[in-house]
């Protein structure tokens, strides 16, 4: 769990910094339109994701069987799919970080 102090929050909705005197009952939140808490203290921005962390395993040049091929298989699916969480996931960060004005980073 992400401990900031209060003094230190920075809270963005729809591309504006929600204060005391903008700070509506509800917030309509969407995929394209969430709610953001960035620490006002640090302009950092770092990557969280482990460029190298995906290796898929070595394929046989030999004649194997249909059981072997089958795990092999299912193994590749799993890691591609995790690729792909891993890329969505990446996206929308970057996306997020372009909609967050430039003054408050």
């Amino acid at each position: 769990m992400l401990k900031l102090p209060i003094n230190c929050q920075l809270i963005l909705w729809n591309k504006q910094i929600v204060s005391d005197e903008t700070l509506v009952t509800e917030f309509q939140t969407t995929i394209d339109l969430p709610i953001l808490l960035l620490n006002s203290e640090s302009t950092k921005i770092r990557a969280t994701i482990p460029a190298n962390a995906i290796k898929f395993p070595e394929m046989s040049k030999t004649a194997t069987n249909c059981d072997s091929d089958a795990q092999l298989a299912k193994v590749c699916a799993s890691m591609a799919y995790s690729v792909q969480r891993t890329v969505d996931k990446c996206v929308l960060n970057h996306k997020l970080a372009n909609t967050t004005p430039t003054y408050v980073m």
